[in-house]
């Protein structure tokens, strides 16, 4: 009788935890993500400018604001043609350190400005602080680097 009991309540505790989990991790959010045909500098970010080999470059998303889950893309561009040969980075948290998120970049001519799409993950935190280092390498291998951060928000 207790052998039988005992098998109850470990039944209905994970059907309970299996309960809580698929509650916890329904996706009932809205995953509309209205996105800009001219990248802009949004207001969370830590700076709208970057300099790499003593050039300025303007850093800009193709969103109004960083949202977990949602792709985004990240541009770089400047008025002189880039001085690097190829553009490396990486998306880290701050708030809560969450590994390293590699972005991919590759050059525009159009746009005359590098690219990469990002995505990011969400975390339990309301309001996250994340940094992206970009690492810069010149034609004479020479290697420059700089960050900044930006604000996402849990939807």
């Amino acid at each position: 009788m207790r052998l039988e009991r005992t098998a109850l309540v470990k039944k209905w505790s994970l059907i309970a935890l299996f309960c809580l989990f698929s509650i916890a991790c329904s996706d009932k959010q809205n995953n509309s993500q209205k996105y800009l045909d001219t990248p802009i500098c949004i207001d969370s970010q830590s700076q709208c400018t970057i300099s790499l080999f003593n050039v300025n470059y303007a850093v800009a998303f193709n969103v109004e604001k960083l949202t977990p889950e949602q792709p985004f893309v990240l541009s770089i561009s400047g008025e002189e043609k880039s001085k690097f040969s190829t553009l490396t980075a990486y998306i880290e948290g701050e708030t809560m350190f969450m590994g390293k998120i590699p972005l991919f970049f590759s050059y525009d001519n159009n746009s005359q400005s590098w690219q990469a799409e990002g995505l990011f993950g969400s975390c339990s935190e309301p309001i996250m602080v994340w940094r992206i280092v970009l690492e810069a390498k010149d034609s004479e291998g020479n290697i420059e680097s700089t960050s900044f951060t930006f604000e996402s928000r849990n939807r």
